[in-house]
Parts: structure tokens; C-alpha cells; sequence
């Protein structure tokens, strides 16, 4: 998780730093704060350039409490703000990330509402509509691969390669509807298929130039163990994601091959105020 905390302060600061910092919270800072000076504090366990969400979620954490000092606080507001901040910080980005953090739980964002309807989000000529899925708990297993994913650079080197070959226009629209296939399966708790479709999913990551040998190294050891396995992320190093057909064996293997596991599953829970 990624938490936030707004306290008065001679000048604004970010954890008690007038410069440096993370941009995501500076971003925030810029965009929504007009009041007197504060320190914003942050305190996130999520490791920065993994793939696992941690620009979103401390986008989510500060604009969340921004928002609740000036009592403006709505999950949807939260969403459309982070988003703006990853947005502004990236220079591209997608509200992926940032309102799946926000809902949790299982999300879908598609040009087309595919559940649940939480919100629409437009940039430009770009229109993304955030459904919610209800799904039971699914086991995951992620692996960290030590090496850092930048997410503005993947993105962007994705659109070089695109532009270069349009052909691979054909992968994009491939894992699209691997994600749409997916829907059903996630709803009713089908590890089996979920797994089939991750490694599907990886196949066409590959060929799309976004995975790395340190990732296939992980998807490598852990195979005998899982249902399926993908990076996750924008790619190029971050973690591996993986459903479990052993827990144990599955942490084990990671280890041995010497890598950091993170043993978890899909919570539920997006953002939400705590008391201090």
C-alpha cells in the first residue's frame, strides 16, 4: 500500500523536503493544493519501477488526501485527478493503473462498459470507460526481477515500434481480446483458463519486444508450479504475476533462483481514509 498524510508546515515540503522527492506527489501538490504551506507525507511499500503500480498508487494516496483537506473527497474525483498527475508526470499514460488503485478490487477499462460502470475518463480524442468486475479471491504469486521498468519509456518505445511496423497493430488487437476473454473466467474463479490466457498473454508480449530475459528467467522457474505467468507492467524488467497451482512451491522456486517474492491476492480494497 502507498499512504499519504497532509500536515501544516512552514513551507511546502514533500516528506519534510522542499526539493526532490517523488514527481507524483510535487504533481499533485501543483495541481490541487492552494492553501497554506503543508508537508505531504508518504509511506509506500510498494517498490518504485516494478511494474506493480507505484506512481498510481501514490498519485491515489495524494490526491486522496489532498482532496479530504479541502472536503472534496469521491473515489470518482480521486480517479480522474491521479490520472491527471500520472498523465502530467509521464507525459503518457493510461487511467489503467490509477483507477484500478483507486476502485480496487477487479477493473476493466475498454472503450465499451464491460460490468459494473464506475466512471469515464476522456484525454483528447481518447475515451476509456471503468467498469468493476466481481470476482472471488485469486491466489498471486509476484516475483521481482530487480530489474527497474520505466514506465514513459516502454510506452513510448511501444509507439516507435508501432509506428515502424504497423503489423504489430495485430498483437495490440490480440491482447485486447485475451483481456475480454478473460472476463468470464475471473468471475467465476477459473484458474485454469485464467493461466491458459496469461500465457497466451506473455506470447504476445514477447513479440510486442516488452518482455526481457530476466523475466523469462522467472517465468521459466516458475512454470511447474503455476497456472499461468506474465510480466506485469509496462515491461523491459518490473515482476512477473503469476496464479499459483502450489503456493509453497511456486515462493520456493522464485527464491531459489533468487528473486524477491511478494505472496498475496486481488484485494478488494482501492482507497480509503484511515485514522491516525
Amino acid at each position: 500500500r502507498a499512504r499519504a498524510l497532509l500536515v501544516p508546515s512552514d513551507r511546502l515540503r514533500v516528506c519534510g523536503r522542499e526539493r526532490g522527492g517523488s514527481a507524483y506527489v510535487w504533481a499533485a501538490l501543483r495541481r490541487l493544493w492552494d492553501g497554506p504551506a503543508v508537508d505531504l507525507k508518504i509511506a509506500s511499500d510498494i517498490p518504485s519501477a516494478s511494474g506493480m503500480g507505484s506512481s498510481a498508487a501514490v498519485s491515489v494516496s495524494s490526491v486522496a488526501s489532498i482532496l479530504l483537506s479541502r472536503s472534496e473527497f469521491s473515489v470518482e474525483r480521486v480517479a480522474r485527478e491521479a490520472f491527471e498527475v500520472e498523465f502530467g508526470v509521464q507525459g503518457r499514460a493510461s487511467p489503467t493503473d490509477t483507477s484500478t488503485s483507486t476502485a480496487g478490487g477487479a477493473v476493466v477499462i475498454s472503450p465499451r462498459w464491460e460490468g459494473e460502470r464506475l466512471w469515464e475518463i476522456r484525454k483528447g480524442k481518447k475515451r476509456w470507460r471503468i467498469s468493476r468486475v466481481q470476482i472471488p479471491e485469486i491466489p498471486l504469486v509476484v516475483v521481482l526481477s530487480g530489474r527497474r521498468s520505466d514506465t514513459g519509456k516502454m510506452v513510448a518505445r511501444v509507439a516507435r515500434a508501432l509506428e515502424r511496423n504497423p503489423s504489430l497493430w495485430s498483437v495490440i488487437d490480440s491482447i485486447e481480446d485475451l483481456v475480454r476473454e478473460a472476463i468470464g473466467p475471473l468471475r467465476r474463479g477459473d484458474l485454469e483458463s485464467l493461466g491458459e490466457l496469461m500465457r497466451e498473454n506473455q506470447r504476445l508480449l514477447r513479440e510486442l519486444g516488452v518482455s526481457h530475459p530476466v523475466l523469462e528467467r522467472i517465468i521459466e522457474a516458475l512454470e511447474p508450479h503455476v497456472y499461468g505467468a506474465k510480466l506485469t507492467g509496462a515491461g523491459g524488467g518490473g515482476s512477473v504475476i503469476a496464479i499459483p497451482r502450489d503456493r509453497k512451491k511456486a515462493v520456493d522456486a522464485a527464491l531459489r533462483a533468487g528473486f524477491r517474492v511478494v505472496s498475496t491476492s486481488m484485494s478488494p480494497t482501492g482507497v480509503r481514509q484511515e485514522r491516525v
